[in-house]
């Protein structure tokens, strides 16, 4: 994964969990952090003779809903516009970095902050850098409180950040954010609205449901990391 790699300074890989991979794992060294998918939680016996560190850091839940099933649910009357400013506000900056709060790259134990963050303001920055991408943002004394950013590639309109600052929570803003995103996306041609999240973040998954969202699979997320390069570097990258 080269943009991966040059991102954090390490050789990057990813794969999909098999018996296969298991052995294969034992014995190759080509990737100092590997990104492991599995449809299935799995535990490795003596852990001690592999050469990785071993560590769980998402419950991936992809939901999804076709466009004529998005059910609006009555948003309150505030106003959410497109972001077309050329400079990125501090406050969306932070709104970037609130809607990571339960991701992998913030769970995992072997990240520092700094790479979490670095990886969000990456995030939100390509949001603005495509046209086939929209950054939505809801503002309150001219401070931005709430943004939801979005892609629109193959039919298929994917949310990918989503975010209300704690001060405004309460007030249904992300109601009025998801269905200002739901006529932006159908606006761009979409025919599918997508969504990731994790499993264990309920709340999240309980609003998505509410406008007719459904599940579409369940994926575990390992990371990987090779100890001879965690032990080298000080456990950080």
């Amino acid at each position: 994964m080269d943009w991966d790699s040059a991102f954090f300074g390490c050789e990057v890989g990813t794969v999909n969990w098999s018996s296969e991979l298991k052995e294969r794992i034992a014995r190759e060294l080509e990737f100092d952090l590997v990104y492991v998918h599995s449809s299935d939680p799995f535990y490795l016996e003596d852990r001690q003779h592999y050469p990785y560190y071993m560590e769980l850091v998402d419950h991936k839940l992809v939901l999804g809903c076709p466009i004529e099933d998005f059910q609006m649910n009555g948003a309150p009357n505030v106003q959410v516009e497109e972001w077309r400013e050329s400079e990125i506000s501090k406050e969306l900056y932070e709104l970037a970095l609130m809607s990571g709060e339960h991701s992998r790259f913030r769970v995992d134990s072997y990240l520092p902050f700094a790479s979490f963050e670095g990886l969000y303001r990456k995030w939100i920055e390509s949001s603005l850098e495509s046209k086939y991408k929209g950054v939505l943002v809801y503002r309150q004394h001219d401070l931005v409180r709430g943004m939801i950013s979005l892609n629109c590639a193959n039919e298929t309109g994917t949310i990918e950040l989503m975010a209300v600052h704690p001060d405004c929570r309460g007030q249904q803003l992300g109601q009025a954010l998801i269905e200002t995103a739901y006529r932006w996306q159908m606006e761009q041609g979409s025919l599918f609205l997508k969504v990731t999240t994790q499993n264990s973040n309920e709340g999240a998954i309980k609003f998505y449901k509410r406008f007719g969202y459904k599940t579409e699979s369940l994926t575990y997320l390992y990371h990987f990391w090779r100890k001879d390069f965690v032990e080298k570097t000080g456990k950080k990258v």
